[in-house]
């Protein structure tokens, strides 16, 4: 549930930004702990035809913040565990 938040709420903030963009790159992060999921997900969402395609994965330990570099080869994420930890993670994401 928490991840199909998680999209409605990029998709929304970047159809926002990007008026006139037709292919956007979205970064979603996951939670892993108990879960079938891997971490930070890269997409490409066509704004256009709404088409939305998985690109790449990166493993990561509950990736609940990602945000991009400004020249965009590296995305950064806050990982929340249960039992308390944090950690700050440097991810590089294929954007070719």
């Amino acid at each position: 549930m928490k991840y199909k938040v998680l999209i409605a709420i990029a998709f929304s903030f970047l159809l926002s930004l990007s008026v006139g963009a037709q292919n956007l790159r979205l970064l979603v992060g996951t939670y892993t702990e108990n879960t079938a999921a891997e971490g930070v997900y890269l997409y490409s969402f066509d704004t256009e035809t709404a088409a939305c395609e998985l690109v790449g994965c990166s493993p990561a330990g509950n990736p609940s913040f990602v945000i991009a570099s400004p020249d965009g080869k590296t995305a950064y994420s806050v990982n929340e565990f249960n039992d308390g930890r944090q950690a700050v993670c440097v991810q590089f994401v294929p954007f070719d």
